[in-house]
């Protein structure tokens, strides 16, 4: 009888131990989690190349990178900043063709242009970005002059990623007989870092110069 009180006893012994460990490794578990994700929002927070969101939120068949630690996170974030082009200075000068006074016949319409995009290295956006855009560009012109531009859309065909565009800067050359242009937006990306899964805007610029009547198709 002695034996099997004793049995039981190392049994309820063994079986509080177990909980007890596993309850403190599911804490551990826990406070890793929430520390690794508290330093991915710190270093999101002061970049200026990616914006996270909520993982869950991301469409489906959105592209995934996976990075071993937070450091490696912050390396490619770091590339991101480099890669970078200084502006250019691209405005729009708003400066109308004609001068007061002056009589044209002007015309209006809309192109529809294929840009194809410069490949990154950078892990964060070549995993998102697609080989080209469409731009449809609508503009005002008199002969072979432009005289404004009247929109500036763009979009990509979702693989691997939608293009998002939320702004564009233009400016017009060789006496308007061109357009510089650059559009500023964004790719979804998902991110496994150190087990923490993440959704990010990875920020991008696409530039091209298109001439009045030229090629449709177009190379950063």
């Amino acid at each position: 009888m002695k034996r099997i009180k004793i049995v039981l006893s190392l049994l309820v012994a063994v079986f509080v131990l177990c909980s007890t460990g596993n309850t403190v490794f599911a804490s551990t578990s826990s406070t890793n989690s929430s520390e690794v994700l508290s330093e991915i929002e710190s270093l999101a927070h002061n970049s200026e190349e990616i914006e996270l969101v909520d993982a869950n939120t991301l469409p489906k068949g959105t592209p995934t990178i996976n990075f071993e630690s937070v450091e490696e996170f912050e390396q490619a974030v770091k590339a991101l900043e480099q890669e970078r082009t200084e502006a250019v200075g691209v405005v729009d000068d708003g400066i109308p063709l004609m001068q007061p006074g002056e009589f044209s016949i002007m015309a209006s319409r809309t192109d529809r242009l294929k840009v194809f995009v410069k490949p990154s290295w950078n892990p964060l956006k070549s995993i998102a970005q697609p080989t080209s855009i469409t731009v449809d560009l609508g503009y005002s012109y008199s002969g072979k002059k432009f005289t404004k531009i009247n929109k500036v859309t763009s979009f990509s065909l979702g693989f691997p990623t939608d293009w998002i565009q939320t702004s564009v800067n233009k400016s017009f050359y060789s006496s308007k007989t061109g357009v510089s242009m650059e559009l500023l937006g964004y790719h979804l990306v998902g991110a496994n870092i150190k087990g923490q899964p993440v959704g990010a805007k990875v920020r991008d610029e696409i530039t091209f110069k298109y001439k009045l009547g030229g090629t449709k198709t177009l190379y950063e």
